[in-house]
């Protein structure tokens, strides 16, 4: 679906619409989630002196996730909730209700930015109740994402994004961000979720993406340190983080064998990014600005698990039907 924007459905389609394979699976989330609970949380933190938002929390909540998983502009999400009977099922708008327009969509992300940490946690402890999660181990990984900005020239600071940064990967350069994350090791759930510059070393975001109660760890070769690996069996964790091989190690047979033994389970990691990057088209920052990209890896974080929460619990349906 592209940013631009949902093509418009008269009201004699909504019913249909409803029964469609994207409102089941709307339907199935709202299932495995208590929104009920998130409702609480969100009037908590988001009640300001300024009084509450326009709309309620929860539905503003949830239209944010509806732009995450469609892809939408806060334009094209104005004109969605306005004519789609399953996004506005899933938000809770009646058929005569208003719904919010595109400047009350972008202040209500801005407002919850700072609380968005606090929601991603009471997603996953759902999740976790309900025994999604596993703790096996922990796949640690980061992925560049270009800014919203032309680049400037080598070296030089966008006075436009100037909390961006230049990273490389594989001799290219990209001007932007960094996103780290940690996997859940079997079921592909996001664990944890940070960004940084693009000019942070992979292996600052590591602490961010290791939570202390998992048995393993498995990273790239970026994530080499013996530091890491002390500090990971200190806590009882074993690190799995691959070698650098270098020329004349007597040990380089024995790290070429771990490496592979490693990659084939670190390799998961990889759809994360692949969703991010070709399903939500966030391989280029959505906004300007390191508050503003970080709250939208953190929706996608929510996002992502809610969506793959609900293929766990239809795959667990296969099985025992």
């Amino acid at each position: 679906m592209s940013r631009q924007g949902l093509g418009a459905k008269g009201f004699a389609d909504l019913a249909v619409e409803g029964r469609t394979k994207g409102g089941e699976r709307l339907e199935k989330i709202s299932a495995i989630i208590d929104f009920n609970r998130l409702e609480l949380s969100l009037k908590r933190r988001l009640l300001t002196r300024r009084g509450r938002p326009a709309y309620p929390e929860l539905m503003m909540f949830k239209a944010l996730l509806l732009q995450v998983w469609y892809n939408l502009s806060d334009q094209a999400l104005e004109e969605a909730l306005s004519d789609r009977f399953s996004f506005r099922r899933f938000c809770g708008f009646s058929l005569e209700d208003q719904t919010p327009d595109a400047i009350t969509i972008g202040r209500f992300r801005a407002l919850l930015g700072k609380h968005v940490d606090k929601l991603f946690i009471k997603v996953m402890d759902q999740l976790e109740t309900q025994g999604f999660m596993l703790k096996q181990g922990t796949l640690v990984d980061a992925t560049l994402i270009e800014a919203d900005v032309k680049r400037p020239k080598g070296g030089e600071v966008s006075e436009k994004e100037p909390e961006a940064g230049w990273g490389c990967k594989k001799g290219e350069y990209t001007y932007g961000y960094k996103a780290h994350v940690g996997m859940d090791e079997g079921s592909g759930l996001i664990r944890k979720a940070a960004l940084t510059s693009a000019d942070c070393h992979d292996s600052l975001g590591f602490y961010e993406c290791v939570t202390g109660d998992e048995a393993t760890v498995y990273a790239d070769k970026a994530y080499d340190n013996k530091a890491f690996r002390q500090n990971l069996r200190s806590h009882g964790i074993k690190p799995r983080l691959m070698h650098r091989l270098y020329k004349g190690d007597p040990a380089r047979e024995r790290k070429t064998a771990l490496n592979k033994a490693y990659s084939r389970v670190r390799c998961s990691v990889e759809k994360i990014f692949g969703t991010f990057k070709r399903t939500y088209q966030s391989g280029r920052a959505r906004y300007r600005g390191f508050e503003k990209n970080s709250t939208w890896l953190k929706l996608m974080a929510i996002a992502y698990n809610l969506k793959r929460a609900t293929t766990i619990f239809e795959q667990s349906q296969r099985l025992t039907g």
